[in-house]
């Protein structure tokens, strides 16, 4: 089955290396592109690169691999633009996975899901740091559950993001796509900060919630639980409250 994994903020298409391992040797084609401006194409990083650009990025790869009945996976900011997505390919999904997604609502930005402390510091960050447009990675330790070892190798390949792509919107006229959802969340993150995202899609009939340990960064602290969601959604099959 073809799968698309889109990674999140910082990262590059080398998150998923793991995971897209398994996944290619139970058979499955798989694609984990990095973003403009991000990973590899960090040195292509551009003011004006937002969360659209990265949508018509993934947008024209689904249309150049002729993907069809594939399963789309995004982890974090991924979720965003895997949310944005689907309704451009709804006639080519088979199923959607989100690892900790972070989903604004339609007509809202990435920016709008953060609290008072995290937009504050992350504002004066990119004006302290970034000229005004480029936000630093965060240190690791944030998003929990990472061993020392595994911080100190994450650490050194994050590279910096625009901050159009936490200000542009999402889009207005976001359809209800009929396959069906995954999301799974940590609930060893306290506060959790997707909990109003998990709470407004919960009770949707082709949503499916579950929790698992791991911190945000699950493809590598958690892969089983990872795959596990995913083996879901390749087989439409239900998902259990916990992994």
């Amino acid at each position: 089955m073809d799968m698309l994994l889109v990674h999140g903020s910082w990262h590059g298409g080398w998150a998923w290396d793991g995971i897209a391992e398994a996944l290619r040797a139970r058979g499955h084609h798989v694609l984990t592109p990095c973003l403009k401006g991000l990973g590899s194409d960090a040195s292509n990083l551009r003011a004006d690169i937002g969360l659209h650009t990265h949508v018509a990025q993934l947008e024209t790869l689904v249309l150049d691999e002729n993907l069809h009945g594939f399963v789309l996976v995004g982890h974090s900011y991924g979720g965003a633009l895997a949310h944005a997505l689907e309704g451009r390919v709804a006639d080519r999904l088979h199923a959607v996975v989100h690892l900790e997604g972070a989903i604004p609502s339609p007509g809202c930005a990435i920016i709008d899901l953060w609290d008072d402390e995290r937009r504050s510091t992350t504002l004066k960050a990119v004006a302290e740091f970034g000229d005004g447009w480029r936000v630093p990675p965060p240190h690791p330790r944030v998003w929990g559950a990472l061993s020392e070892q595994q911080i100190a190798w994450l650490a050194p390949k994050l590279t910096e993001q625009s901050i159009k792509t936490y200000r542009e919107t999402m889009p207005d006229d976001l359809p209800a796509v009929d396959c069906p959802h995954y999301y799974l969340f940590a609930h060893d993150r306290e506060p959790q900060p997707y909990a109003a995202v998990i709470e407004r899609f919960r009770p949707m009939p082709t949503w499916q919630i579950a929790s698992t340990q791991g911190g945000h960064e699950l493809m590598f602290t958690n892969p089983d639980a990872v795959l596990n969601v995913i083996g879901a959604a390749t087989n439409k099959a239900p998902l259990p409250e916990t992994l």
